[in-house]
């Protein structure tokens, strides 16, 4: 299977992105990406990774082409499961805690994803996941797909605000995570 993902991050976060990718030589880049990649499928390769530095809207961001040869999960018969969160998935933070004392700092995050996968001519999806918005005092949390000729694309926009969350308060956050993180794992569903 072959894709195209794009990852944009703004603020903050896009300066702490800028900060990990800018002093990477190419081949250290490239690297970086297929180790992330990787997480999610196996003997995934780039055909094509760039950097997109936006400084002056505080943006910063990558774009890459890909293949992989194991990509979807075989189901019974002639379905298979495909999950597109293919690089971000350490955006959402973690608390595994069910409980806290103490605040909570909750570092801002303006994070934009798209994935486009493009299917094998004898594949069709199945089922889509319904689209999936999140709202809460801490942030946002959309994600949808879209289906364009043979093309699957996932978008996904995750906005945490920069703000102390009190000890009463935090089982809301963790909620709030818990759920985005949810949403990030919904498959597609493709009949071969």
């Amino acid at each position: 299977m072959t894709g195209q993902g794009r990852v944009t991050q703004s603020g903050e976060s896009g300066a702490l992105m800028r900060r990990h990718y800018r002093p990477l030589s190419e081949k250290e880049l490239s690297d970086d990406v297929v180790g992330r990649l990787s997480e999610t499928m196996r003997g995934v390769s780039l055909r094509r990774v760039t950097r997109q530095d936006r400084f002056r809207d505080g943006q910063y961001g990558l774009e890459f082409e890909l293949t992989a040869q194991s990509f979807a999960q075989p189901l019974r018969d002639t379905l298979a499961l495909v999950r597109l969160d293919v690089f971000s998935r350490d955006s959402v933070p973690v608390f595994s805690e069910k409980t806290r004392r103490t605040p909570v700092r909750l570092r801002p995050v303006d994070l934009t994803d798209e994935v486009e996968l493009e299917l094998p001519a004898h594949s069709l999806v199945d089922e889509l996941p319904p689209p999936s918005q999140l709202t809460s005092k801490f942030g946002t949390h959309e994600r949808s797909f879209e289906v364009r000729d043979q093309t699957v694309i996932f978008r996904r926009r995750l906005v945490l605000r920069n703000c102390g969350v009190p000890a009463n308060e935090y089982p809301a956050l963790r909620q709030f995570l818990v759920d985005a993180a949810k949403a990030d794992r919904a498959a597609v569903v493709l009949r071969r």
